[in-house]
Formats: C-alpha cells, structure tokens, sequence
C-alpha cells in the first residue's frame, strides 16, 4: 500500500468513517521512502487559547507492544491500532483522537522541518487546510526533536492537533501525527488530548536495525524446556513481548517465518509456551518464557533482522 492510501486511511479514521482491529501478525516490512518534495509551506502560528495545564496521563500497565521498523511502540487497552507498512494508527473507542507514528528513510540533509511540512501537505492535497505553530523542541526516547501545534480542518472536520518528527540515526526519521475531531468539544484536544499523545511519546523506543542479529552458540537454547527465550513481560506484557521477538524471527538466509503457538505449561519454576515455527525446510517448536528475561538472540539455524526490539521490562 502507498503512503498516498495510508495517508487518505488516516484521513477516514479522523472522520470517524471506520473503525480499526488489531493487525495480525506478519513479519514488518521494509522502509519506504518519503513522499517527494512539495513546495514549502510558510509557518504561520496557529491560534492557541489560554489554558490551565492539565496533568499528566497514565495509560495503565495493560498494553501490547508493537514493533516495526525501527521503533516499537506500547498501545494499552484498550486504544485500537492497525498497522500498514512502516505506519501504525491508532484510535480510541470514540474515534475522536487518532494517532500515527510512521518510520521512514531519511536523508540527514533534510531538516525535520521539511519532513513534516511534507506529511502535512500531502494531507492538504486531500482537502486539509491546517495552520502550524513555529516548531519547539521536544525529546522522544532521549533523542532531540521539533514539533508543531496543528489546527485546521480536513473536508468539514475540524481538528486540532500535533505533528513531531525525530531523527534517532543519519538514515531515519519518525513522523508523529495526533489530531483530535473538535466536532463535539472544541477545547477537547487541549483539556485532554494533548496529555494523551505526549503520554503516547513516552511509549515510543528507538531500535537500531542496522545492528548484526544475535544469534546464540548454545544448541539447546529455545530448543529445551531447560534453556528458553527468555522475553519477560509477565501475564499483560508477555503475550505482545513473545510476538515482537518472533516477528523478527527469521529463517537462515534471512526468509519470513510464520509462527503458532501450541500451548503453555509449567517449567523450570515458570511458565512456557510452546511456539511452532515454520517455513521454508524450517519445522521446529521453541519454548519461550514470558516470566523472566535475558538478552534475547536467535537460537541456531535461526537469523533475525537485527537487533531484537526488547529491553528489561
């Protein structure tokens, strides 16, 4: 799918059009590139109305972690998301807020300002018309960044929002977008939104794909009951932190896997699940501990595409 349909999704959700379902799992696609170079919008500051700062969200512990190219991002329950290549959006039970977080190629010759300026106008080519603050600084992941106050209106919708873009290597680039509809509350974007999306950035972690995949020396490990992949996470993390690792999961010579998973049972003072991995000359079954975690690698005859997106939970 082009960035051009991902973009006009974006617009429907906005519009409260359609709804969104968790995506199944499938291994993450590669990067596309960013959409050619439009005339330069000018900044004009959009108008901001006095506030009193609302306090900051807490989206809860129940979340799935989703990871694509580049950056994983935790949803919680219970937010909607759907992926489509490097782009995932994200929409809550009313539809009144969407979120988008898109990973690109970047050419470090580009200034941020460019790549939203980009984003925005391929909206306003489908009928936006937006008004943008001068950019302010902002960090994500310990990585320094610009963002932009949007306000404006696609077809009859008026929306208010934020775009950010963030650069954490010399070859990419995050674009964030959240824009709430005002339809049914004109001050809903600043009383309660805007804590939401800069909640929503506190989830966002960087991944380094270019790093080699690491791959075990250990023949039992993932293979034996005794010596798991230890992905941590326990019951409401767990299920989301096994998928992550294995949507990277890949076979010898780099070919996409397709997992399902057998069932669980007790194991060495924990609990395992069995996960049957398939694919081209592969048929083998791994055992994976939600429990307890350990530096993930790919077990032997296994590859990855770089670096396992887990951390210490």
């Amino acid at each position: 799918m082009t960035r051009k349909l991902i973009l006009a999704l974006l617009i429907l959700l906005q519009a409260g059009c359609s709804s969104l379902t968790p995506p199944a799992s499938s291994p993450t696609p590669s990067l596309t590139p960013l959409p050619p170079p439009s005339p330069t919008r000018t900044f004009t500051p959009a108008p901001t109305a006095t506030a009193t700062r609302v306090p900051e969200v807490d989206l809860g512990d129940i979340s799935l972690l989703v990871a694509l190219d580049g950056f994983t991002v935790s949803v919680p329950y219970p937010y909607l998301h759907e992926v489509q290549n490097n782009v995932i959006i994200i929409s809550d039970e009313e539809r009144s807020l969407t979120i988008s977080f898109a990973g690109d190629a970047y050419d470090a010759s580009q200034s941020l300002t460019d790549v939203i300026e980009r984003y925005l106008a391929s909206l306003e080519q489908r009928g936006g018309n937006f008004e943008t603050s001068e950019p302010a600084a902002i960090s994500i992941n310990g990585v320094e960044g610009i963002s932009v106050d949007v306000k404006g209106k696609i077809g009859d919708v008026p929306l208010q929002g934020m775009a950010v873009a963030v650069s954490p290597s010399a070859d990419f680039v995050l674009f964030g977008l959240a824009t709430s509809n005002l339809g049914s509350d004109a001050a809903i974007w600043e009383t309660q939104h805007r804590a939401v999306f800069e909640a929503f950035l506190k989830r966002i972690e960087f991944v380094d794909a270019g790093v080699a995949c690491p791959v075990s020396s250990d023949p039992t490990y993932g293979y034996s009951e005794t010596n798991p992949i230890q992905v941590g996470g326990d019951i409401f993390e767990g299920p989301s932190r096994a998928q992550a690792y294995l949507n990277h999961l890949r076979g010898p010579n780099g070919e996409a896997l397709t997992y399902e998973r057998e069932g669980s049972f007790p194991g060495n003072d924990t609990i395992l699940d069995a996960y049957r991995i398939t694919g081209p000359g592969i048929d083998e079954v791994l055992y994976v501990d939600q429990y307890n975690f350990s530096p993930p690698q790919a077990p032997v005859g296994f590859t990855c595409s770089g670096a396992f997106p887990l951390s210490q939970p």
